[in-house]
């Protein structure tokens, strides 16, 4: 079953932004160590906690291949509250967002790249080539594009 998510916990899972606690799962959608050039084409996730500028791994899912519907069920019974992916379709990325998970799109690189890029408040970096902050492409328009983190925009002092 797609909605069975096994977990490795390092900690009990309590969520964490520069705020305080709040509910975050972290999802990459991956192929092999990096993110997926395209998250409909992604072979698994991985999932990652945050806590006290510390990321860990929460486990991993592997993802059905050409079932979009199955796909955003695995994410969202695992309890994944936000996605980084590469590029994704617009029907992609509305369907998750109307399943109540955010999504940075068009960022690539490795997984631990990634990773520190978000804690750093930095993703903005590995954007992917063609993508110029047109607000449609690499999600400009979303808090997560600037700093990685929801409700929290460059220069706001959260």
């Amino acid at each position: 079953s797609y909605g069975l998510c096994i977990f490795k916990f390092t900690n009990q899972i309590t969520r964490f932004s520069n705020t305080g606690p709040k509910a975050m799962l972290i999802a990459l959608a991956t192929y092999e160590n990096r993110l997926a050039a395209l998250f409909e084409n992604a072979c698994e996730i991985r999932l990652f906690t945050r806590e006290d500028k510390q990321i860990y791994p929460a486990g991993r899912h592997s993802l059905p291949y050409s079932d979009l519907c199955a796909r955003i069920s695995a994410l969202t019974s695992c309890g994944v509250t936000l996605l980084i992916c590469g590029g994704i379709t617009g029907c992609s990325r509305r369907l998750l967002n109307q399943s109540g998970i955010d999504v940075v799109p068009w960022i690539g690189g490795e997984v631990e790249t990634v990773l520190q890029a978000w804690n750093e408040d930095r993703l903005g970096t590995l954007v992917l080539p063609g993508c110029h902050n047109s607000g449609r492409c690499c999600g400009s328009r979303s808090p997560h594009f600037e700093t990685g983190r929801r409700g929290q925009h460059r220069g706001q002092n959260n």
